[in-house]
């Protein structure tokens, strides 16, 4: 019988330890950038954000419902993740002013919240609409509505300098923007305990000439960023 080369049997079990060790960290390392990536675009398509800036946090406050029963510094509202093309005369504007929170329609994403000043001192408030990103360019054919207190502020789209002229939104509400920021209001002179309603509405644009079947799958985000940008002294 041949005697074993224990020096050669070690060494081959070495080498196969190692192959099977890097093997494993190879395919955890996989898991873990999937895990991340999911992670990270379950975040960048599925949720619209409002948040209070860290220097705003205590004067105001913001809450779903009037009634400020839950009141908090950052409301996070799930996107529809499936939506058809609609147009603005469709856009279901009186139903979800009707709802607090997050609106049932079918075919565009609508949030309803409210800030309240819970500050001692009368202050302005500066109001970014943002976008975070977007895939596919399903930003060229997204419109948002931002309405304060049931007033619209605008209908905001990506430049593009183009309009179909089928296309029914009213000319004086379009703002057109490009990068990240899509606009800033301010509101002047907030009292304490004043209450101010605001409400989102996004779709896609039917009648928008980028609105083809190359933007199926595709994704875009929105958020707002709210902070006080002046304080009233009381001779003010």
């Amino acid at each position: 019988m041949r005697k074993r080369n224990d020096y050669l049997y070690h060494q081959t079990a070495y080498y196969k330890t190692r192959a099977f060790l890097r093997l494993g960290i190879l395919i955890l390392i996989l898991i873990l950038a999937l895990l991340g990536f999911f992670a990270y675009f379950s975040q960048y398509s599925g949720t619209f954000v409002i948040s209070l800036d860290k220097y705003s946090q205590a004067g105001l406050s913001l809450c779903e419902k009037p009634d400020f029963l839950e009141p908090t510094s950052m409301l996070h509202a799930s996107t529809i993740k499936k939506i058809n093309p609609i147009e603005y005369k469709t856009v279901p504007i009186e139903s979800v002013l009707e709802t607090d929170g997050l609106s049932k329609e079918p075919n565009c994403f609508g949030y309803t919240y409210y800030l309240k000043n819970v500050g001692e001192t009368i202050v302005d408030v500066d109001v970014n609409v943002i976008q975070e990103g977007a895939r596919q360019n399903l930003d060229k054919c997204s419109r948002i509505l931002v309405l304060k207190d049931d007033e619209p502020i605008g209908v905001f789209k990506v430049t593009d300098g183009y309009i179909d002229p089928q296309d029914q939104t009213p000319p004086d509400l379009y703002r057109q923007y490009s990068g990240k920021d899509v606009y800033t209001f301010s509101i002047y002179h907030l009292n304490p305990n004043d209450i101010v309603k605001f409400t989102v509405i996004i779709w896609l644009e039917g009648w928008d000439i980028d609105c083809t079947d190359d933007k199926i799958g595709g994704a875009v985000q929105y958020g707002m960023t709210i902070g006080i940008v002046n304080y009233y002294k009381e001779e003010d």
